[in-house]
């Protein structure tokens, strides 16, 4: 009798072990797929934007590194350089689409030290009109001297922002933007604040592109979320009830 018992324990607990693991197969599947969509719809956005705006446009595409690919899980992104036709200044800018928990830990304080630059200038809060960054300063370690202002943030609902712990405050975000912008200045600082001038031009159309792909994204993620919640929350009480 004990061992008819004991098979039967085993064959429910074996019952039990593969729903749960169908249900998370399943869950990973949807989520993948809701993740696969979320970034072509993002390339889509991209595609959408003007070459050219105010006294900016569009100089030069760029690609990123398979390796920066891999590292931040990056599903879709620009890397272009622009061009102010009256000043003939140039600004660099990267926007990047992923999992929150890799978008968020990667940040020019870290990643510019390493490749020649010293940190000029502490990070400082800057808005841009509803949107707020944080900007930073570097200096080239050679004879010259060039200065680097970098203007980075991250995309939650429909404002950017510059928490002072991102991997807290935005890691748990299912679909990140983050928007990484630079620009070079003379030593003497006559030609800066082309980058203020230029995000206060494209972040308008941009945001147009992206509010509602990050809200919908983000929205079918999170019932995807609550959805595993409830399946595992069942499948525990079912664990327990069939045990007991």
């Amino acid at each position: 009798m004990n061992q008819i018992k004991s098979t039967i324990s085993l064959a429910v607990v074996a019952a039990i072990v593969l729903t749960v693991v169908s249900g998370a197969i399943h869950g990973r599947s949807a989520k993948h797929s809701t993740l696969e969509q979320a970034y072509r719809n993002t390339e889509l956005a991209f595609s959408n934007l003007p070459e050219k705006f105010g006294d900016w446009y569009l100089e030069d595409e760029h690609g990123l590194s398979d390796s920066a690919l891999e590292l931040l899980e990056c599903g879709a992104f620009i890397h272009h350089s622009y061009r102010n036709r009256e000043s003939g200044q140039v600004v660099n800018l990267a926007v990047m689409v992923g999992p929150g928990a890799k978008m968020s830990i990667h940040v020019p304080e870290i990643c510019f030290e390493a490749r020649n630059f010293r940190l000029i200038q502490e990070r400082q809060p800057e808005q841009v009109d509803r949107d707020c960054f944080w900007h930073v300063g570097f200096q080239l370690n050679d004879v010259s001297e060039r200065k680097l202002n970098v203007y980075y943030g991250w995309k939650v609902e429909d404002e950017w922002v510059a928490p002072k712990m991102p991997r807290w405050a935005v890691a748990g975000q299912p679909v990140l933007y983050k928007l990484q912008l630079s620009e070079h200045v003379s030593t003497a600082g006559q030609d800066e604040g082309g980058a203020r001038d230029f995000l206060t031009h494209f972040l308008p159309l941009l945001n147009e592109q992206l509010d509602q792909v990050s809200v919908e994204s983000n929205t079918q993620l999170a019932s995807l979320h609550q959805i595993d919640a409830k399946e595992d929350e069942k499948a525990l009480s079912a664990d327990q009830t069939d045990l007991d």
